[in-house]
């Protein structure tokens, strides 16, 4: 009797084309289908205390422009109020025009530890959903003071 499910049509009900694809283009040896789906598509649960600890603001785009030498970064300066901070997002390949995105409010964790790519810093993480493959920015419903936490 395999160890595994045998109805892969249900189990993977749910799940985008493009989740799948990239399932089984790693994870192609089906002894190891289901600690790989786990790894892939299932999040740890997190106590209240873990979420706590995101400092999660919203803040305006002022600048955004492509980050030169690379296909997949935007650089982006994010006004927060009492502070900004340069974001590098990987979204450049579903953004036609980065300057569509000026004056656009944005939620962002702004106490991730900066990170160095392409020999800058990002100083925290933009937040977005992804429907097939593709970042959606989010934005407030109406116009927020900058610097305005998430909760």
């Amino acid at each position: 009797m395999p160890s595994h499910p045998t109805n892969l049509r249900g189990l993977l009900e749910g799940y985008t084309k493009t989740q799948i694809d990239t399932f089984t283009t790693y994870y192609c040896k089906p002894r190891r289908f289901v600690t790989a789906f786990d790894t892939m598509f299932s999040m740890d649960t997190i106590e209240v205390k873990d979420f706590a600890k995101l400092d999660i603001r919203v803040g305006t785009i002022e600048v955004a422009e492509n980050l030169e030498g690379s296909d997949k970064l935007l650089r982006l300066e994010i006004n927060f109020g009492d502070f900004t901070l340069q974001i590098l997002a990987g979204i450049k390949k579903h953004i036609d025009n980065p300057q569509t995105l000026v004056a656009k409010q944005v939620p962002v964790i702004v106490n991730l530890k900066p990170r160095k790519m392409m020999g800058l810093e990002s100083q925290g993480m933009m937040l977005a959903a992804v429907d097939n493959g593709k970042p959606i920015l989010l934005h407030p419903a109406k116009s927020i003071e900058n610097g305005t936490h998430v909760s």
